[in-house]
């Protein structure tokens, strides 16, 4: 077997539900990608797509930050409209 072949074989593969609860962790929590890709033990370029491919699923233009959690601008304006600004 090649090495490009072996490569291969030894990827791990995420089930849709695992990914979806990681994803749901950083949402909910707004945690750090990197912290939470820690805690689960991948790596936060996995789980940053994951959230990437998420938030533009949802057409969420800004997505996310590996080290910020949500774009904290999101958050800023959803702030400024309760506050009536």
């Amino acid at each position: 077997m090649g090495d490009e072949q072996q490569q291969q074989s030894n990827r791990r593969r995420f089930t849709e539900e695992f990914k979806r609860n990681a994803v749901n962790l950083v949402r909910s929590t707004g945690r750090p990608i990197a912290a939470v890709g820690r805690e689960l033990g991948i790596y936060d370029s996995t789980l940053e797509t994951g959230c990437a491919r998420t938030a533009s699923d949802r057409g969420e233009a800004e997505g996310y930050h590996r080290r910020a959690g949500p774009a904290s601008t999101a958050g800023g304006r959803e702030r400024a409209a309760a506050d009536g600004a």
